[in-house]
Order: C-alpha cells, then structure tokens, then sequence
C-alpha cells in the first residue's frame, strides 16, 4: 500500500502521498542501469566489441523513453492542498518537481471513489473531485494519481468537512462506487 499523510490546520487540508515501488521494478531499474553501465565500459576498453554497443544501446533504448514513469514509481510523491474555494496539487519525481497547479471552484466539493485494486479487503483507489458550475452541474475538477485506501478516503473526508463546517456557505458531498 501507498503511504497517504493527512493532516489540517483548521483552514487547509494537507494529502502528501507517496508511492510504494514495486520490487519488479526495482530491479527493472537495476538491470537497465547496470546494462549501460557495463556497456559503456566495454565500449570504453574494447571499441570493436558489438556487445558493449549492443548492451549500451539496449539499456538506453528500454530506460529512457520511460524514465519519468520509473522515477514516478520508484519516488513519485504527491502533495495536495484543499481549502474551501481551491485545490492545490504538486507532484515530486524524487529528482525534480512539477509546478503546483491550483483548481478553483465555487466552494461546493462533490467525491467520487473509484476502486481501483482490492486486496485482503482493502480497497484502494482514486479520489475523485468535482465540483458545480454556474447551473449547479456537476464537473470533473481534479483526481489523486496515487491510490488512496478506503480508510485514507474516509480519513480525508471527515478533515474536509471540518474546514467546510467553519463556513457555513459550503458542503462536501460523498459518493461510493
């Protein structure tokens, strides 16, 4: 399960999530890293050997179209903050972060939980947030990249609705699916 860290400040909301990497994956990362690792030494000691192209080659052609996604699961971090007329959203990379995007809505906060995996019956998913525009329609505003536990849901629901409850102009609504 992913580490979810819910906190307030009785005006905000804090959600930092971060994703527990699998051990494939690691060693996903081990074996490119290591492939042009000795690729390039034997390149280095032995330019007419074709395996250290090959391996150097190989390893580059596998890992980098794909390395924000591997550093995503290997150190993705996401960082959200709700109050009751934004949500502020950054994400980490572990080597660099995305600039922190704001969603603004008319203070009216509408949840959708949409399970994802369920294991030992717990379930985990993503958050879903929507809000409603000036016909009182509902419309996607924002969802978690990483998933959430039911119970981290729940968690964050019952801290939302203490920050809405200080102003009395606002509501959060909650849905299962």
């Amino acid at each position: 399960m992913n580490q979810i860290e819910i906190n307030t400040d009785g005006v905000c909301v804090f959600v930092q999530s971060k994703i527990k990497p699998s051990v494939f994956l690691k060693n996903v990362l081990r074996i490119s890293v290591f492939s042009i690792a000795i690729g390039l030494f034997i390149l280095i000691a032995d330019e007419n050997n074709p395996y250290g192209l090959i391996l150097f080659l190989g390893g580059l052609v596998f890992t980098v179209p794909f390395i924000r996604s591997i550093f995503w699961n290997l150190y993705g971090e996401e960082f959200i903050s709700f109050s009751t007329k934004s949500i502020v959203c950054e994400y980490n990379y572990g080597f660099f972060k995305t600039v922190p995007k704001t969603y603004v809505y008319d203070g009216r906060l509408k949840f959708l939980f949409e399970t994802i995996r369920e294991e030992n019956n717990a379930k985990e998913g993503e958050v879903h947030f929507l809000t409603y525009d000036q016909h009182n329609q509902p419309f996607f505003l924002f969802k978690t990249t990483i998933y959430m536990s039911e119970a981290d849901c729940q968690k964050l629901i019952e801290k939302l609705q203490l920050i809405f409850s200080l102003d009395k102009n606002f509501g959060v609504d909650y849905m299962m699916n």
